[in-house]
Order: C-alpha cells, then structure tokens, then sequence
C-alpha cells in the first residue's frame, strides 16, 4: 500500500510560485513525505490506543500488531523524485484503510481464537488439541478435551476454523486526506524557509565581502 503526494495537487499559490524557482524539486518532495509520515505516524499512535476489541473481550493481552505497523512505518524512508514523494506502507494492518480486506489461510484453515490463552499463539505450538466439527451448526474447531475425575470430560474451544474472513475498510486508521496534505503543505514550507535563511544568509556574507567580524 503506499501514498502518494505531489507539490503541485496541495500546495498554495504562494508556495507554488516559489517552487518554480527551484533547480530541483526532489528534496522538496522528501521533506513534504517526513512531514506527511509523520502526522500518519501520530494519527495511528492514537488510533492504537482505541482498538483492542478482540484481546479485551477475552481477556488476553494486546498482541502490539498495530505497533509493529507504527514502528515499520516509522522508519521507512518515503521515495521521492521530481514529480511527486510515495510513502509506502507494507505492514498488513494498514491494507484495511484502502479497502476492503479478504484474508485467505495458508494452508488449510485459518485459525479464530476463541479464548485468551489461545490468543496471539500459534495452534500448531499447542499440544493436545484436535480437529471437532459441532455436529448442530457444521462449524469447525481445534479443541481440547480436558478430562477431570468424576467426570465425563469437558471440551473446551481454542480455535474456530474458517477458510475465508472478510474485513470491512477502515479508513480512519489514516488521517484525513486533507490532513495528511495539510502536513506535507508543512512540510514543505519549512523546507522553503529554510532554503531563504540559507539565501539570506549567503547575500548578507556577499555583501559584508565575505569576511568575518
């Protein structure tokens, strides 16, 4: 997945007129994605901090899959060239801000936990479960059969199997459109001042003849 932003789609009037004075628009671009990463970064951190449906309800701890996205992102370096700057974002989780999510196993089922102890666990590193079809609803499972004295045994469910999950799009897990041009409009402003501070700075020298105080 990646986002792709241009000088010419977001910025000013002002900024633009600006921009046609440059040799090159490349670095320009560069500092327009840090600044637009940057707000996607800091939206996603709050984000992170509100979604933990899944491990709440069970009572399990927060497996960090949003944070591994955060951290990945955060140090991807966003490619930009004369026309426009790309951040690129190949973390799974974000998939589901550009749409719709359908996730396929690897192999033969893909496996829902169902309780806490199953959460963020791998099945195949769990000893003694097995494969049991509820014979009312057809629905598969891995469980384990957990055999006490005195009775007749209890199945409990780890897992339930599917072949298929579909997600719907989440788009909030990113900014705004506007607020992620509004960051890379930042972006490169700052860019453009720092560029006058360094021209100011070079005319003044030029016109002290160059020498030191």
């Amino acid at each position: 997945m990646t986002y792709s932003i241009s000088i010419e789609d977001n910025a000013t009037p002002i900024i633009n007129r600006m921009v046609e004075h440059l040799r090159s628009r490349k670095q320009l671009h560069a500092a327009m994605g840090y600044s637009a990463k940057n707000a996607i970064v800091e939206h996603a951190m709050e984000y992170k901090d509100e979604r933990h449906e899944t491990a709440d309800r069970l009572g399990a701890p927060h497996s960090n899959f949003v944070g591994q996205a955060i951290e990945r992102l955060s140090t991807q370096v966003p490619q930009s060239d004369e026309e426009k700057t790309t951040i690129r974002m190949d973390h799974p989780w974000w998939a589901r801000a550009f749409g719709d999510v359908e996730i396929t196993p690897s192999k033969q089922y893909l496996t829902i936990p169902l309780i806490d102890t199953a959460y963020n666990k791998l099945a195949p590193t769990v000893n003694g479960l097995f494969f049991w079809r509820n014979p009312k609803t057809g629905k598969s499972f891995l469980a384990e059969a957990i055999n006490s004295p005195g009775t007749k045994g209890t199945l409990v469910l780890w897992y339930l199997l599917l072949k298929l999950v579909k997600q719907s799009q989440e788009r909030e897990r990113l900014p705004a459109d506007q607020e992620i041009a509004a960051a890379a409009v930042d972006g490169a402003t700052s860019y453009l001042e720092t560029l006058i501070r360094i021209e100011q700075a070079k005319r003044a020298k030029a016109g002290t003849g160059g020498e030191d105080e």
